[in-house]
């Protein structure tokens, strides 16, 4: 009898305004709502990394191969040096070729 008249007490006060659960529940609605909200911007952010990763790797890949192109062409111009050289020692008067050029410097790890 006692229980049944707490339960009728507390179901006849917290109607009313100011009422200690009721602030509590209000408040817990709005804290789910908060962290709603920031989950979806989490999500949100989550995805622009994995997009900003994925530019950062097809970046990678496209400078890897101008990085391969440059050492053709570089491979390709020192070959047209040492023709033209030939062509000059073997031809004096014709000089072609510029004055002794210094030896390009070895490549970042080259290991040269």
């Amino acid at each position: 009898m006692r229980r049944t008249n707490v339960i009728l007490l507390a179901a006849c006060v917290c109607p009313l305004p100011g009422c200690v659960f009721g602030d509590i529940r209000d408040q817990l609605v709005q804290v789910n709502a908060n962290m709603e909200r920031l989950d979806d911007r989490v999500v949100g952010l989550e995805e622009t990394v994995i997009e900003l990763n994925q530019e950062r790797l097809a970046a990678l890949d496209r400078l890897e191969s101008i990085e391969v192109s440059l050492a053709d062409i570089d491979d390709h111009l020192a070959s047209l040096r040492r023709t033209i050289s030939n062509i000059d020692s073997t031809i004096p008067f014709l000089e072609i070729a510029d004055e002794e050029e210094p030896a390009p410097e070895p490549a970042e790890g080259d290991g040269s």
